[in-house]
């Protein structure tokens, strides 16, 4: 049984990564995917590759940063689907200066995408949920929205920590309106790494409990789940997809 069947999603950053097995996984379940990117070339080309395989999904070059790019998205949903059923902010960028060599122009764009597109998103796309008669938020932050980290990448820290503790806010606000807000934290994620490799980048996977980095796929499949029934009563949480690297 398809579990997002008659449900419209928004995806932000669906042209590649984890918003693109996003938008996949959300349409093999059901649901009119509409996927968001700055890339037009890749984002297209999923919403392409969804529909030749009998998904439901159109492409919407935007900005999430900009809330003119927000505004003209919604009124599209508005007008062609009636309704908004599910939310994933994806969409992030990432920068590795630390606190003492990140710049303000640095700093900005990274909490514009990463922070500000998550508040953006919600600000807008929560009013249409709440007219559909309630909805699924999903805001991808990350393991280093919890934690401190090696001490680098100090703004991409600042906006998914923020991230974290927005959406419980979020969460608190609109419970009651039938919204359900969450957030995904995933750990090291393997990208074009064959099987038995170690990835470049990250711990060594003997530090990891598992003993493995994740699948891009793992983490749709948590989204699937919070943006799904079968997350009904899941409201607030932050659920790290991690192989248990928080848990030490």
């Amino acid at each position: 049984m398809e579990l997002l069947t008659d449900r419209v999603a928004v995806v932000t950053g669906g042209g590649r990564g984890m918003g693109k097995l996003e938008a996949e996984l959300f349409a093999e379940q059901g649901a009119s995917v509409i996927l968001t990117d700055v890339d037009e070339e890749n984002g297209q080309a999923v919403a392409d590759a969804i529909t030749k395989t009998g998904g439901d999904a159109r492409f919407v070059a935007a900005d999430v940063s900009e809330e003119a790019d927000w505004e003209s998205l919604l009124a599209m949903i508005d007008e062609t689907y009636g309704r908004l059923d599910i939310l994933v902010n994806n969409a992030g960028i990432l920068r590795n200066q630390t606190v003492t060599e990140e710049t303000v122009e640095g700093w900005e764009r990274v909490l514009g995408v990463d922070l500000r597109g998550v508040w953006l998103g919600m600000k807008h796309a929560i009013p249409a949920m709440i007219d559909s008669g309630g909805g699924s938020v999903v805001n991808i932050s990350s393991i280093w929205g919890l934690r401190g980290g090696d001490g680098v990448s100090a703004s991409y820290h600042a906006a998914k920590g923020g991230v974290t503790v927005l959406t419980k806010n979020a969460a608190v606000a609109y419970g009651s309106d039938g919204v359900r807000v969450n957030s995904i934290h995933p750990g090291y994620i393997r990208q074009d790494v064959d099987e038995g490799e170690e990835p470049d980048h990250g711990p060594p996977t003997e530090e990891i409990p598992q003993g493995r980095f994740a699948t891009g796929d793992e983490i749709a499949d948590t989204a699937l789940f919070l943006a799904s029934d079968m997350a009904s009563y899941v409201n607030g949480e932050d659920i790290a997809v991690d192989g248990g690297w928080l848990a030490k």
